[in-house]
């Protein structure tokens, strides 16, 4: 669900640079003939780009030796529970 409404959020903005993009290039008298196609064009490569994005933002992050989880405490909790006390 996170990667959804990561990718959602990073499209949205893109394309909203990418028409302010536009909408410049036509204050600025460029062509249509040039502004349609490149619309087109940064529209596809903002969406790759966004899933990529999302994708590696929402990838799970390896555990460091130091962290340890909850499965890790539960185990060192049952064999202390099951090793004999040394007096």
């Amino acid at each position: 669900m996170a990667l959804l409404v990561v990718y959602i959020a990073l499209a949205f903005v893109g394309e909203a640079i990418n028409v302010m993009a536009c909408l410049a290039l036509e204050r600025f008298q460029v062509a249509p003939s040039i502004v349609i196609p490149f619309f087109f064009v940064t529209s596809v490569v903002v969406l790759w780009l966004a899933w990529r994005l999302a994708i590696r933002l929402t990838e799970p992050r390896p555990q460091s030796a130091s962290s340890a989880g909850p499965e890790h405490l539960v185990l060192v909790l049952s064999a202390a529970i099951h090793a004999p006390m040394i007096p």
